[in-house]
């Protein structure tokens, strides 16, 4: 479903234009972006692959005003259209809200739409990584600031290089040492957490308690380094199946009263792999703006 963000009073909704190669998706968004009014539109942004393009670019369209005092910005992706290009199709459609199947109008291509509208198909019921929708819009902004840095097209190993370096390398200045020890106890469910932090590279035992271990670990980093988060937002989820199936969480904090920033983790425990997510944060949060 569409994004509401309150702060900016927008609603974003995110339309992926889908088919097989050279059926004209480029040419729609291409078409569309010529004739928006400049003041209302993002930058076109190419991310290159061999023989393909995958285009993004958001925009406001003027004539649909507001809607209860919200703007209303939508967000427009197309996906390669070869097939061998599956990975990248599905991170794409990640939290779409409209799809916008471009078929090529020539008999000869009859086959090729089939073939497309197939994948499609089977792609929307897959999952994987599953990006909250403020967490794509936030790196959708890390992306479109390396093209413009860079003034290249940008390819799919290098979107997952910039995601690992955003959300899963930082380390500073906290990190989470080793394994924590977690226990709950009392009618109430009351958890406390032992968690072996790193500190600008000093090594500390952090203690707290709290309703569950993300609050109880936030506890014990106010307590113990000093550092005051706020979780705003949680999700969760597996990756994989069977037993050597790993969790990932994304986790949405502020720390003290700066910017709201989102962090990532992963590991074979989903306790481990949210409070690494809540480092994250942190490290994103007191780090450089990216």
């Amino acid at each position: 479903m569409s994004f509401i963000n309150y702060s900016s009073r927008e609603i974003n909704c995110k339309i992926v234009y889908y088919g097989p190669g050279l059926c004209g998706k480029t040419t729609n968004l291409q078409y569309i972006y010529d004739r928006t009014n400049p003041a209302a539109k993002g930058k076109l942004i190419s991310l290159a692959t061999e023989t393909d393009r995958t285009l993004f670019f958001d925009f406001l369209p003027l004539d649909l005003g507001s809607v209860r005092g919200f703007r209303t910005r939508f967000h427009l992706y197309t996906v390669p259209g070869q097939v061998f290009y599956d990975a990248s199709r599905k991170l794409i459609l990640k939290g779409v809200d409209g799809v916008v199947f471009v078929a090529d109008s020539q008999e000869a291509r009859m086959d090729a739409n089939v073939e497309s509208l197939r994948n499609l198909e089977k792609n929307l019921i897959e999952h994987g990584f599953d990006l909250p929708r403020r967490l794509q819009i936030e790196f959708s902004s890390v992306i479109q600031k390396m093209v413009e840095r860079s003034g290249t097209e940008i390819t799919a190993d290098q979107i997952w290089a910039a995601f690992e370096a955003t959300y899963l390398k930082p380390d500073q200045p906290l990190g989470l040492a080793h394994h924590p020890t977690v226990t709950t106890a009392g009618e109430a469910g009351e958890t406390t957490i032992e968690a072996p932090l790193r500190v600008e590279n000093t090594e500390r035992l952090a203690k707290g308690t709290g309703n569950g271990p993300i609050a109880a670990f936030v506890d014990a980093l106010r307590r113990d380094a000093g550092i005051t988060v706020s979780v705003l937002d949680y999700n969760e989820h597996a990756m994989g199946g069977g037993a050597d199936a790993s969790a990932v969480a994304y986790v949405e904090a502020k720390v003290g009263d700066g910017k709201a920033r989102w962090g990532v983790g992963i590991h074979g425990n989903i306790v481990t792999a949210s409070l690494r997510a809540v480092v994250s944060a942190v490290n994103r949060a007191v780090g450089p703006d990216v």
